[in-house]
């Protein structure tokens, strides 16, 4: 009803609404929509009889990368699949398209952060004869299944956060632990005195970092590093003597 639409949105939102439910059931407005992008059906309303030089929309590729990969930078292979439009640009219901396929090599930075996109000018569809191109995104997205390497950590930001799991008569009477740093590199966490469980240290500077544009130049920002320690408990209370047993005596 329009009067409860009225109340759950603002005239802007009614319009683009509008707007969408009219390309929607348009058949030649959603096959303009679907090559061209917002802006090629604007230039196709204002003018449908000429051969518009218009943009293609930009295709979005995704590239998995673990936090060491970020963390360190890398290279990626990737193989993409374009769309290549043939025919009368000016009369969308005759194009023509098939596919094409081309391999990339990115050169992903370090530090670089999930969302992040590198883009490639001109490499997304095209149109074969026409001078008309649309853009190559890649987009950092992470992996769908976590390296080995990478286990423990995950990234909120420009902080890392690490889980480090210890035993009870560890938590109790201090421990010494050897931690794998996502540069391969190690370094040890000791804690002589009582660990409560969910303790969490901090270690300054061993985040990610970023050059940020600002009105006042560039600005650089650091991460920490955030290690969650949680307390795992024994079975029995044997076992926890024996633990203490050994810890304590040797």
């Amino acid at each position: 009803h329009p009067d409860k639409i009225r109340s759950a949105y603002n005239d802007d939102k009614i319009k683009d609404i509008n707007e969408a439910y009219s390309i929607l059931t348009n058949d030649e407005k959603k096959l303009i929509y679907d090559q061209f992008g917002s802006q090629g059906l604007h230039d196709f309303d204002n003018n449908p009889f000429r051969s518009a030089k218009v943009q293609l929309r930009s295709l979005f590729v995704e590239v998995e990368c673990n936090l060491f990969e970020l963390y360190n930078g890398t290279t990626k292979t990737v193989q993409v699949k374009r769309t290549v439009l043939s025919g009368n640009i000016g009369n969308p219901n005759l194009l023509q398209h098939h596919e094409e396929k081309e391999t990339f090599t990115i050169n992903i930075e370090p530090h670089t952060l999930y969302g992040e996109k590198i883009i490639e000018k001109n490499k997304g569809n095209r149109h074969d004869t026409e001078e008309i191109y649309g853009d190559l995104f890649f987009v950092i997205i992470p992996e769908k299944h976590m390296s080995d390497i990478c286990q423990g950590y995950r990234l909120e930001g420009l902080d890392l956060h690490y889980s480090l799991t210890i035993s009870l008569s560890e938590s109790l009477l201090g421990f010494i632990v050897k931690i794998k740093f996502l540069d391969s590199k190690e370094f040890l966490l000791t804690t002589p005195k009582i660990t409560k469980p969910e303790t969490i240290k901090v270690i300054s500077g061993y985040g990610f970092q970023k050059t940020i544009n600002s009105p006042y130049g560039q600005i650089k920002k650091t991460g920490d590093l955030y290690i969650h320690i949680k307390v795992e408990f024994p079975e029995k209370l044997d076992d926890m003597w024996a633990g203490y047993v050994v810890a304590r005596f040797g």
